[in-house]
């Protein structure tokens, strides 16, 4: 049986993951499960063309003004899938994401701002095989500046 594709962001997959509260942009929709940019002091969703750090991963979703909580802890490790095709030798390199507010995923064939890092294959019942859609594990790398 082939993997699902269902791009639905990150979630933490090692415990306990940390939130800090975090004020939405105006104007913008975050989704939980989001990977957030800051910028002057609020967050919003990442975009490899915009941003070049992520500074957590939101943990409810939100809109312009809103509080959320924000997974912000760089220990914590996150399952997402792969926009393309995982393969094993993807482990430990580093990666940037794909897609918009809500339907995130990783760019196992980008590399523009190496903000993940795939651990390794994360699978789901029914859907564990390794190639298209893979879900993966991944931490992201660095902290963004609180601009």
């Amino acid at each position: 049986m082939a993997n699902y594709d269902n791009p639905n962001g990150f979630r933490p997959v090692s415990f306990p993951a940390r939130t800090n509260v975090y004020e939405v942009t105006a104007a913008t929709t975050v989704t939980k499960g989001d990977a957030l940019a800051i910028a002057s002091g609020k967050v919003l969703p990442y975009v490899a063309a915009s941003h070049t750090a992520i500074i957590g991963v939101a943990a409810e979703s939100g809109s312009g003004g809103d509080e959320i909580q924000v997974y912000d802890d760089f220990a914590t490790e996150f399952e997402g899938q792969c926009s393309g095709t995982f393969a094993a030798t993807l482990i430990g390199t580093a990666v940037d994401l794909e897609g918009t507010t809500g339907i995130m995923e990783v760019d196992e064939n980008g590399a523009t701002n190496d903000v993940a890092v795939i651990l390794g294959h994360y699978p789901l019942p029914g859907a564990d095989e390794i190639g298209a859609n893979s879900r993966v594990k991944v931490v992201f790398g660095g902290h963004a500046t609180l601009a």
